[in-house]
């Protein structure tokens, strides 16, 4: 699907009319500025990255002020399909000062790979923020146990084994809450801290497959031997939950 993004020119001294950006998938360069001019054709200009092609326009069409703010204001409203374990895909995105991954890609299937393809886009001198489950080694892997069959059962049976394990959760906190005389307190709490409810909240945990896990320090070697510097950490304590960390790309630009 293509997809156009046209401005319309409301004066200026520059020889284009407008532009617009026409998305083109499974190309190289997959962003094309067409420039509509005065005079003369309509010519098109091919980018890799959208951020490229949005700077073009910038500089050779007089975008009124109200669009180029909404354009490049607010990065976070383009949104398109990739996976983090195409590192072609990952690389024609361009480079970034910020690149955020919270909590994602240890349910890729191959989780160093795409951590590996996470620090692609990094310029030097950028940050690179990452989530991941912390292993508990044993623990860690009866729930690797757990969710396997969980994803393998019938969606109609799916409840045997989450019923036990919703008793197991939340039995000493609905317990505390009982005898505080804030029945369910901690209950509805998920919702307002999770932005989902304590059930699906539940659901997304133990159907949360693939699921891989890794220590702290093995996060902080990988990212050491590929020229970034640890500058913040948050471990879990080693219960379950993620570690989070902060890198610096200290690579020479």
């Amino acid at each position: 699907m293509k997809r156009d993004e046209t401005f319309d020119n409301e004066g200026g001294h520059m020889s284009s009319t407008g532009g617009r950006i026409v998305h083109s998938p499974g190309t190289d360069l997959r962003y094309v500025v067409v420039l509509t001019h005065h005079e003369s054709e309509a010519t098109e200009h091919s980018f890799a990255t959208m951020r490229e092609a949005k700077a073009f326009i910038k500089r050779n069409t007089p975008v009124p002020h109200r669009a180029l703010s909404a354009l490049y204001d607010r990065p976070a409203s383009d949104f398109e399909e990739g996976s983090a374990l195409d590192p072609k895909y990952v690389a024609s995105l361009g480079k970034f000062d910020i690149v955020y991954s919270w909590g994602v890609l240890h349910h890729t299937g191959a989780m160093w790979e795409a951590l590996h393809n996470a620090s692609l886009p990094v310029a030097p001198g950028g940050r690179l923020f990452v989530a991941i489950y912390n292993d508990q080694g044993t623990a860690s892997r009866r729930w690797l146990a757990v969710k396997r069959r969980y994803n393998r059962m019938p969606a109609n049976s799916r409840f045997l084994l989450l019923g036990p394990i919703l008793v197991q959760t939340w039995w000493r906190r609905s317990l505390k809450d009982l005898l505080r005389l804030r029945p369910f307190a901690s209950w509805r709490e998920v919702k307002r801290d999770r932005g989902m409810s304590a059930w699906h909240d539940l659901v997304d945990w133990v159907g949360g497959y693939p699921f891989e896990v890794a220590k702290p320090e093995q996060i902080f070697e990988f990212y050491k031997e590929r020229g970034f510097t640890l500058q913040k950490l948050t471990t879990c304590g080693g219960s379950m939950g993620c570690n989070e960390l902060v890198f610096l790309n200290s690579a020479a630009g």
